[in-house]
């Protein structure tokens, strides 16, 4: 089944367009090693709260379960989620883009991947989207691969927990991203905003002649 997507992933963009859009994979999971040390540490002190273990070992378990969700969980997630888009969120995409609610609406349901002309925050806001799977997936790798370790019912309760502290704050955080680019776009989204309306774009300010300063005679 897995090579089976994959296939499909690797023909999608060429059999549909050259311009194939933005995969938010490409987008996501880089900062997601990049903030792999903090939040192992953050979850290390969550197990060392909840659990009354020694640091070394909530250290351990916290590292070897957020390699297990950063490695399998995230990639495979989100190969799901395109999957789920291809077969479901093309087929409305023509219905709603038209309309300014129509592409906000449209944002859940092509989180995996977005349209080519998707604006800086709907990026931000389809990373906030994705992370919501990627929480209750990486919270039931980490119950299992702490398990392995720990009682069911501790495992259970620190993989909740862990992963609530660690991915409310980013999704918080990519959310009010995506509305302050709402809210003051860049330039060059407001230039191709002005152009695909049919506005003539915006002059460039006159280039008024410095005056001749005249050296000592």
């Amino acid at each position: 089944m897995i090579g089976a997507a994959m296939a499909l992933l690797v023909a999608w963009p060429t059999v549909a367009r050259a311009d194939a859009g933005i995969p938010m994979l490409m987008l996501v999971w880089p900062p997601a090693w990049a903030l792999f040390v903090p939040i192992v540490v953050v979850e290390a002190l969550v197990a060392r709260r909840l659990l009354a273990l020694p640091y070394l070992e909530c250290a351990r378990l916290s590292l070897v379960a957020n390699a297990r969700s950063t490695i399998i969980g995230i990639p495979l997630t989100w190969l799901v989620l395109v999957l789920l888009e291809m077969t479901l969120g093309m087929a409305l995409a023509s219905l709603v883009q038209s309309s300014a609610l129509g592409q906000f609406l449209l944002v859940p349901l092509s989180s995996a991947w977005l349209m080519p002309n998707a604006k800086r925050w709907q990026v931000y806001l389809a990373a906030a989207i994705l992370c919501v799977p990627f929480l209750l997936v990486s919270i039931r790798l980490e119950r299992w691969s702490a398990a392995r370790s720990i009682p069911a019912d501790q495992a259970r309760r620190w993989a909740k927990a862990a992963n609530l502290a660690t991915y409310l704050p980013i999704i918080a955080g990519l959310l009010v991203l995506s509305v302050f680019s709402w809210y003051r776009p860049p330039a060059g989204e407001l230039q191709r905003a002005r152009l695909h309306s049919g506005a003539p774009p915006s002059p460039a300010p006159p280039n008024v002649p410095q005056p001749l300063t005249r050296g000592p005679s």
